[in-house]
């Protein structure tokens, strides 16, 4: 019997199109040091913001921390979406809708 193939999503492409500037935050899970990593970026009407794959020095072997949530802060509340994937995913394409709602897809 073969494992399951990992489900692991490294970085995620966020567009904006809203009519209003947004915060959005990816959370990183730090299985290393069993934390969060967490990086936070203000998105203009428009435009885009790569939030890049983050690597884990192992010591002998480096890891990538994969995305675990992404919660944008927009004039119509705080939304939050734990990306479906399957299989590794390097990057994925997300967006804020004019209501303030992420969802996966261009």
């Amino acid at each position: 019997m073969q494992a399951p193939a990992p489900n692991r999503l490294d970085s995620v492409v966020v567009t904006n199109k809203s009519d209003g500037e947004v915060d959005v935050t990816v959370v990183f899970d730090n299985h290393k040091d069993k934390v969060e990593l967490a990086e936070s970026h203000k998105i203009a009407p428009g435009q885009s913001w790569h939030f890049e794959e983050k690597t884990l020095d192992m010591g002998s072997w480096k890891a990538v921390a994969p995305v675990t949530k992404v919660s944008v802060s927009h004039s119509n509340g705080l939304h939050e979406l734990a990306p479906s994937i399957n299989g590794v995913v390097k990057k994925l394409d997300m967006h804020v809708g004019s209501n303030g709602q992420l969802e996966q897809g261009v």
